[in-house]
């Protein structure tokens, strides 16, 4: 009896044995390597807090743009400019060259293609000056020259005087080739992106009104 029994005690330790197997203690991984290494962290609430507050100040601190004082007056001057230049430069100058040369068309002509030779080599280095210097300074030394162009058109006019107002129209040809450069590249940086056909078109609509007033 005592042989039977231990035989069935070794025979039930043989099936414990087949039925729940040993851990392999030596694997490579275990849950403790698991467990040892560290989880993702979650942001806080007080990170997410600073992060939202940190781009309200960045999109506070960043304000629309505003428009520029440049835009309004140079469409002034562009009205004011080209309505005065109808008035002596147009009409009335063919008919005072005429009263002066005696009814010669000619004369007209030669005025013209002083001012207009003038005004288009003018133009040429006034172009690179206004890139390589300010756009305000060109226009200060064309304020001067217009000046001076006005004072002799204004003493050609009393002394009826044709090489005197050849002279004058050479000066507003010198005028109008530094300050149209100068002017309209200040326009084009004064105005933001996307809005540059809005303005150029204001500014066409003014020069034709100006013509039309004369």
């Amino acid at each position: 009896k005592t042989m039977i029994t231990t035989m069935k005690k070794s025979n039930a330790t043989k099936n414990n044995q087949i039925a729940n197997p040993p851990l392999d203690l030596n694997i490579e991984t275990t849950a403790s390597d698991y467990l040892s290494e560290p989880l993702l962290k979650r942001p806080s609430e007080s990170n997410l807090t600073d992060t939202n507050s940190s781009n309200e100040d960045s999109v506070s601190t960043n304000p629309p743009t505003q428009k520029s004082r440049n835009i309004n007056l140079i469409l002034a001057y562009t009205f004011i400019a080209f309505s005065a230049r109808s008035l002596w430069n147009q009409s009335v100058l063919s008919a005072f060259v005429y009263l002066i040369k005696n009814d010669d068309p000619k004369f007209v002509g030669i005025l013209t293609g002083i001012m207009g030779t003038t005004q288009l080599l003018s133009s040429f280095p006034a172009g690179i000056l206004a890139d390589k210097f300010r756009r305000d300074t060109m226009l200060k030394i064309a304020s001067v020259i217009g000046a001076i162009a006005a004072i002799c058109t204004f003493a050609a006019a009393q002394s009826l005087n044709f090489v005197f107002l050849g002279s004058a129209l050479a000066i507003w040809g010198l005028f109008w080739g530094i300050c149209n450069t100068s002017i309209l590249a200040m326009f084009a940086d004064s105005i933001e992106d996307g809005e540059r056909t809005h303005y150029f078109t204001q500014r066409t609509i003014l020069q034709y009104l100006g013509n039309a007033s004369g």
